[in-house]
């Protein structure tokens, strides 16, 4: 009878070890690389990519994009931009966080961001 626990309890162990190599192997599959990620910023945005570069957003890893707008006669001709990208979607994270946990309140009603205007009657 013990030799059977043991058996189960090892066989347990194995299946939970094995679990964890698949999902952490699912991880590593799911992330983008940087020549994907740069076929698709020059095909979706019309911009140059000229570096990426693996950073750390609050502790989590996320690429710094490098990009430069092309050339012409317009304002924004040959700007320069960094942008962060998700590793594992390639998608655009948001840079814009108002308060240090991120999430964004919506804004007061205008009358409490003003104040009413009153008339003198003097």
């Amino acid at each position: 009878m013990h030799t059977t626990s043991l058996a189960v309890r090892t066989s347990a162990i194995c299946m939970l070890a094995m679990s964890f190599l698949v999902v952490s192997m699912a991880s590593v599959l799911a992330q983008v690389d940087k020549d994907q990620i740069q076929r698709k910023f020059e095909t979706e945005y019309g911009v140059t990519v000229l570096r990426i570069r693996e950073i750390s957003d609050n502790g989590k890893p996320v690429f710094a994009v490098t990009v430069m707008n092309p050339g012409g006669n317009f304002n924004e001709a040959y700007q320069v931009n960094t942008v962060a990208v998700d590793p594992e979607t390639g998608e655009l994270i948001s840079q814009y966080r108002s308060k240090t946990n991120g999430i964004q309140h919506a804004a007061p009603p205008i009358g409490h961001r003003t104040h009413p205007l009153t008339q003198d009657t003097e």
